[in-house]
């Protein structure tokens, strides 16, 4: 097979011979590729990565089990020292499994909360973390990783046709692309 004409000819008869369809009607086009822009030069990359930026808001929030649920300013601002040390995980089922005491691999475990600061005016917590794996901190240096998720304890009070949050107890944090939190972002901190 010199070309990629030929790659997908040779693909073609293997897949009619396997499954009876017939892609031969597709035309082959060469094309070149650019790039539209470049990501950052790898030899400035110091490890651990550090970012910052907003780990959880107060306010409302949809819950797929309870719906509508609030988490109240005075209750969240009491956990704000204790997400400091959380690790940070590639995914929340990454902890979930660990909690029901199966294996997962060490890569999915990233970093870990450094600082936490109640903002008062925003009445949320804002978070400096670091990030020790390589992969992940380039995907972050060049914007394709932008969201974290809390994961907590709790209990749920309702009271006047309201679900509320109380007890809250950190446990975990993971990147995710749409966080219930929109405003649960952050950025590299760069020197």
């Amino acid at each position: 097979m010199s070309t990629i004409t030929d790659y997908y000819r040779y693909k073609n008869e293997l897949l009619k011979e396997n499954s009876g369809l017939d892609i031969s009607q597709f035309s082959c086009v060469q094309a070149k590729i650019q790039p539209m822009s470049t990501f950052s030069d790898l030899s400035d990359l110091q490890m651990p990565l550090r970012i910052s930026g907003r780990l959880i808001s107060s306010g409302k929030f949809n819950d797929k089990a309870l719906g509508e649920i609030t988490v109240a300013p005075e209750d969240l601002k009491l956990t704000t020292i204790k997400w400091e040390g959380i690790e940070i995980f590639s995914s929340h089922e990454v902890f979930n499994k660990l909690n029901r005491g199966q294996q997962v691999s060490i890569n999915e475990k990233l970093g870990r909360i450094i600082k936490t600061v109640w903002n008062e005016a925003e009445k949320a917590i804002d978070f400096v973390a670091e990030i020790f794996d390589f992969n992940v901190a380039f995907k972050i240096l060049n914007g394709l990783i932008q969201f974290i998720s809390v994961g907590f304890g709790r209990d749920i009070v309702r009271k006047d046709g309201n679900t509320f949050m109380k007890n809250i107890l950190p446990k975990e944090t993971s990147f995710v692309f749409d966080p219930r939190d929109s405003k649960a972002k952050f950025e590299p901190v760069l020197n």
